[in-house]
């Protein structure tokens, strides 16, 4: 969805992410959430160490997909990509 220069040699990626994972019969939904994708440049350039970071308890992604029921109870799915690039660009102004 974007990337920003959050510090020196340092590029954050944000992202949407959601799938299905197939275990023998069962299709397990994962429900849309958002990742933030921290990468580390060294002096060439090149990714020295990378680190991602969810907007939401891994727990809450495990539930929703085990037990659908408990939807409700739990965060909601991230926005679809263009609601999240609209956000981000009234972010960042004019």
């Amino acid at each position: 969805v974007r990337a920003d220069a959050t510090a020196e040699r340092t590029l954050t990626v944000t992202w949407r992410l959601a799938g299905a994972v197939c275990l023998g019969p069962f299709v397990l939904t994962i429900k849309p959430y958002i990742v933030y994708t921290d990468m580390r440049l060294n002096s060439v350039g090149l990714v020295e160490y990378q680190e991602d970071r969810f907007d939401i308890p891994s727990w809450d992604i495990l539930l929703s997909a085990i037990a659908p029921f408990t939807q409700s109870l739990l965060a909601p799915a991230a926005p679809q990509v263009e609601v999240l690039r609209e956000r981000f660009e009234s972010e960042r102004g004019p």
